[in-house]
């Protein structure tokens, strides 16, 4: 759930970044009328007086992004065997394990030293080239979880880097817009927009006992 910069602090609350404690000897310049917006603005300078330069500062150049998205439409294309699987599928499907790895090497040695030992209803061409692919793919996958991973990770941190200021921002035209400030109440009424803050619950009334 988002965090809404007009609530008030609390003493208990946690690091909305890190949900560990606040030491709230660090942030002088906090008192219990400030809200969750002051507590960001103060996180969000501490961070930058922390951290001189940002974690990530990185321009990819336009020959590398047209190189990588060139190189995403190629996957697509040479990957257009990939099937989609409904959940209805998948419930059907026998799933294998680490364990099995060695169940099916076995299986394999077995099978081309006693093919009179195979099933005649075992198209075994068809076997070979299945497993010859699945080794394919499970390498493919292995290199683009790799890749998902940073890449989510770099995203993670880029929100962070980002929002911190806006909300720095955010919390200097609510205060512009207080003190009349030219032009900050129009700004302000259009950023807290969104944060509606919670919704009240609903109570039906209790009827009256006879």
């Amino acid at each position: 759930m988002p965090l809404d910069p007009n609530e008030p602090i609390t003493w208990d609350m946690k690091h909305p970044v890190t949900g560990e404690d606040i030491c709230w000897d660090e942030f002088p310049e906090l008192t219990w009328d400030s809200t969750v917006g002051d507590l960001l603005a103060a996180l969000a300078k501490k961070d930058a007086t922390m951290n001189e330069e940002n974690r990530i500062s990185y321009v990819i150049p336009a020959e590398d992004l047209t190189a990588i998205l060139g190189a995403f439409t190629t996957l697509e294309a040479k990957l257009a065997f990939l099937v989609s699987l409904t959940d209805e599928d998948r419930q059907f499907l026998i799933k294998l394990g680490e364990r099995d790895v060695g169940f099916s090497q076995k299986c394999a040695a077995h099978m081309a030293a006693h093919p009179e030992l195979v099933p005649t209803f075992v198209n075994v061409p068809e076997l070979a080239k299945d497993r010859s692919l699945r080794d394919q793919v499970e390498d493919f996958l292995r290199r683009a979880r790799q890749l998902v991973e940073g890449l989510e990770d770099t995203l993670a941190l880029l929100n962070h880097e980002i929002r911190l200021p806006e909300l720095a921002f955010y919390q200097n035209v609510r205060y512009a817009a207080q003190h009349r400030v030219p032009g900050a109440e129009v700004i302000y009424n259009d950023l807290k927009t969104h944060f509606p803050g919670p919704t009240k619950k609903k109570t039906t009334p209790t009827p009256p006992t006879a």
